[in-house]
């Protein structure tokens, strides 16, 4: 009969979120190790509204001026799509309701 397929799960903290990641097959130890180091980079370098260094910080602090993203386009690309399911949902989902919470 069939096995069940190998697995590992992790507890991550990333984007202020605590995510359960589990990852199956042969590799899944170093497949979730991957993927925790993405989360974390992703976290840290581009989507943090409050990390100095981060792209979606430059972003917010510029004004409406040009901001050079990373050779990867991850910000514009999320940005896209989470203005496709504000427009999908009429608003329901506002990527830019953070001010509003800050406040």
């Amino acid at each position: 009969g069939e096995t069940a397929a190998e697995s590992e799960t992790r507890t991550v903290y990333a984007m202020d979120t605590v995510m359960n990641l589990t990852v199956y097959g042969e590799n899944a130890a170093a497949a979730l190790e991957s993927a925790e180091k993405e989360l974390h980079t992703l976290d840290e370098a581009v989507l943090s509204r409050t990390a100095e260094g981060s792209e979606l910080y430059a972003l917010n602090a510029s004004n409406g001026e040009t901001v050079e993203c990373g050779a990867d386009d991850i910000l514009p690309a999320l940005i896209e799509t989470a203005l496709t399911i504000s427009d999908a949902t009429e608003g329901a989902f506002d990527p830019t309701l953070a001010p509003v919470l800050d406040a």
